[in-house]
């Protein structure tokens, strides 16, 4: 009966079905919960590919290990939209466990709390009912209250499941804010700062160097120039004759002693002058190259300081924008997860209360009054679903101040040569504009052929 019913399934009419629906409900009555599923298993296996052909609305999506378990949750719908009139609480407790059989929790759903609402409330009237003695529970009544049962378990493990998710996903964002953190590498640009402090160093104790320098090249070379206009000469070359009288002894005599003063004093200022010469010349060249030095070490100096203002800028600029964007995803991140944390607490209260109520059915006629009134004043404890948020860290100290002037700049060329104590005697040479900061020319348009 059950092979031709299926069979059936694909009729959009469901006329075929609805016919035999009486020979099915006595075929279901008759069988316990464990039977059913086998025989939903055991029509699996002939063949039936009940998954494929089954609508979607009806059975929704299937496993090959659910196949059996979602055959028979069909069948029970199906049987209870055909029940008779007094047939009334099978066909509502029937619903019911559809409802409670895909009602695992999602992020923000909603349809699944309501059902859970109306299950409890369905519940409610028949334990009342069934406390007061206006009903007794029918075999396949109790059969659908353990189904519900069991999908409560399968519910409530769901919701656990999808708490952690959301903590992980909480948890995750973060750590993706703290990841901005990490790159923004301050290693890297402390390294680049310390660099640059440190070419400066190296580039002021030249140029003072230099300064010392020329001021031995300028006393060296003054020495040498006062000397060289300053020679002293013998009085005697005042009035020394080039021809004396051969005839004159004493004029000869006089020419021979200025002769030799004449030696004597040319040959010591020769020395002298020589000396002063080599001094003046050497301190020139000590000076020179000192300036050759300083200049290679002030280009160094100012491409090291280029290159601390581009990683410090860069560096900034990206970690805030790394911040604003993580930060706004950690925001959207805790309003959704909020709202599925409300929605899993109200289906995990409901869940709870309904789990109460099915207790009633399973104790004592005597303990059921009392057990029913402890369901209508039950408090349940949420706080396991408490989702644990994380509040922004505090953002790094990413300050550009230490680069807002820069080579070239009319401020930094006083604060880095201009004031310093060598500048007047050291001069530095032409600056190094940082290559990250100047614009490219525009390439010229081709010349028309």
């Amino acid at each position: 009966v059950w092979l031709r019913w299926f069979q059936s399934w694909p009729d959009p009419t469901l006329s075929t079905r609805t016919g035999r629906l009486p020979s099915i409900r006595a075929a279901m009555v008759g069988l316990s919960h464990s039977a059913l599923v086998v025989l939903g298993a055991l029509l699996t296996t002939v063949g039936l590919d009940v998954c494929a052909a089954a609508p979607a609305a009806r059975l929704g999506q299937c496993s090959a290990s659910s196949c059996a378990e979602t055959l028979l949750l069909a069948v029970k719908a199906t049987v209870a939209s055909g029940m008779e009139p007094g047939d009334e609480s099978e066909r509502v407790l029937l619903e019911h466990t559809a409802v409670v059989d895909n009602s695992a929790p999602t992020h923000g759903k909603v349809q699944g709390n309501v059902g859970l609402q109306h299950t409890l409330g369905a519940l409610q009237k028949l334990a009342v009912a069934v406390v007061n003695g206006t009903e007794q529970l029918t075999d396949m009544q109790r059969e659908i209250l353990q189904g519900i049962r069991e999908g409560m378990e399968r519910m409530v493990d769901a919701t656990f499941t999808d708490h952690n998710e959301s903590q992980a996903e909480v948890d995750r964002a973060r750590d993706a804010l703290a990841e901005c953190d990490d790159e923004l590498d301050n290693v890297t640009i402390e390294g680049k700062a310390r660099t640059s402090r440190s070419k400066e160093a190296s580039h002021s104790d030249c140029r003072a160097a230099q300064k010392s320098l020329k001021a031995l090249r300028d006393k060296d070379c003054r020495t040498y120039h006062k000397s060289a206009t300053n020679q002293g000469m013998p009085d005697c070359m005042k009035t020394y004759d080039p021809k004396p009288d051969i005839e004159d002894d004493y004029a000869m005599h006089s020419m021979h002693t200025c002769l030799s003063d004449i030696s004597a004093w040319a040959s010591q200022l020769n020395s002298s002058l020589s000396a002063e010469r080599d001094d003046c010349h050497g301190a020139a060249k000590l000076h020179d190259r000192k300036i050759l030095e300083c200049n290679q070490l002030q280009i160094a100096y100012e491409t090291a300081f280029c290159n601390y203002h581009e990683g410090l800028t860069g560096g900034c600029s990206s970690y805030t924008s790394c911040r604003s964007s993580k930060t706004a995803s950690q925001r959207r991140v805790h309003e959704g997860v909020q709202v599925a944390e409300a929605s899993r607490k109200s289906e995990y209260e409901a869940a709870a209360r309904i789990d109460c109520l099915l207790k009633v059915f399973y104790v004592s006629a005597a303990e059921q009054q009392e057990r029913l009134q402890g369901c209508a004043s039950i408090h349940v404890n949420t706080s396991a679903l408490d989702i644990v948020y994380h509040a922004p860290t505090p953002a790094l100290d990413c300050t550009t101040d230490p680069v807002a002037t820069y080579p070239c700049d009319d401020q930094w060329l006083n604060r880095s040569y201009k004031t310093k104590a060598w500048y007047m005697e050291a001069p530095t040479a032409a600056c190094t504009v940082c290559a990250h900061l100047t614009t490219p020319a525009p390439t010229p348009a081709p010349t028309p052929a």
